[in-house]
């Protein structure tokens, strides 16, 4: 009797112990590889696929293509995860490493085009409550990265509205290097930039459905923005072409609710292109629908 019982664990052991084999997983990149063609519109090229116990999982050289245009290639993913608190419909991600990814992603999202690379970025995940909607990221790292979005307005009035995504997301601290982003909308003649050479931040917390943000502290060291609308030079219209660089900012409470906004900005400097510069200042101000409130406020230019 306890032979009957025994052996199927035993088998399930042995079968769990062999997917961190290489010949197993080699095979199991492959099997992945015809899968993924087979079944779908896109296919996928795995250079190397590693597992390590308990879940360690390393991908390299691994290219996601469709129709032979490169929709997600790059050097590495590393993702590595505590099995136990998925028992409890909980995710604990010790850590999500990727490494130089270009990104395309062609017209596979309706109203948006998203292309770039990513140099490295990595994410620490203390916990991801699935029961109750709440994600704790311990840390986030992106540096040496490149997007561009544009987006296309696609508004469909027949189409019921989707509901708010109602999770609430804290992080605990994130930092940015060298990295830029820019924002087209094309269909309104608008382009929006920002570049970063550091940015550090503190305690943020979101709620998703209610659209409310608190972030604790924020540190920016050499940042830039720009934004211009319609077709006119700026000589002529130079409200709809406005640009700073050079950006310091050291501030901290920071609310957004979409009926209040407050902020403290302890340290203030940036330049202008055309020759503005404010070398200090520093504002304190609450905001809502009806008022603004500022508390403090210097420049020195």
């Amino acid at each position: 009797m306890a032979t009957v019982i025994i052996t199927p664990i035993i088998i399930m052991g042995l079968l769990c112990a062999s997917l961190y084999l290489p010949p197993i997983q080699e095979y199991a990149t492959r099997k992945i590889e015809s899968v993924v063609a087979r079944n779908s519109e896109f296919s996928i090229k795995i250079g190397s696929l590693a597992l390590s116990f308990p879940f360690n999982l390393i991908i390299k050289d691994f290219e996601l293509k469709k129709e032979g245009d490169c929709i997600a290639c790059g050097d590495a993913i590393e993702i590595n995860i505590n099995p136990l608190p998925l028992l409890r419909r909980e995710v604990e991600v010790n850590y999500i490493l990727l490494k130089h990814i270009n990104l395309d992603t062609h017209n596979i999202i309706d109203g948006t085009h998203i292309a770039g690379k990513i140099g490295h970025l990595r994410s620490a995940i203390r916990n991801i409550d699935l029961n109750n909607q709440h994600a704790n990221i311990r840390q986030l790292h992106l540096e040496g990265t490149n997007l561009k979005i544009d987006i296309t307005n696609t508004t469909d009035s027949k189409k019921e509205p989707t509901p708010p995504i109602d999770w609430e997301i804290t992080l605990q601290k994130g930092s940015i290097r060298n990295s830029r982003i820019a924002i087209g909308l094309p269909q309104e003649n608008t382009a929006i930039g920002a570049g970063i050479k550091q940015l550090t931040a503190y305690n943020l917390q979101a709620h998703l459905a209610s659209n409310s943000y608190k972030l604790k502290q924020l540190k920016i060291v050499g940042g830039s923005v720009a934004y211009d609308h319609g077709t006119q030079p700026r000589e002529m219209e130079p409200l709809n072409h406005i640009s700073a660089e050079d950006i310091n900012i050291n501030g901290r409470d920071f609310t957004y609710t979409p009926a209040t906004l407050s902020a403290d900005i302890r340290q203030l400097s940036l330049m202008q292109p055309d020759g503005i510069e404010i070398t200090s200042g520093s504002l304190a101000m609450t905001a809502d629908s009806t008022l603004i409130k500022i508390e403090r406020a210097t420049l020195n230019s």
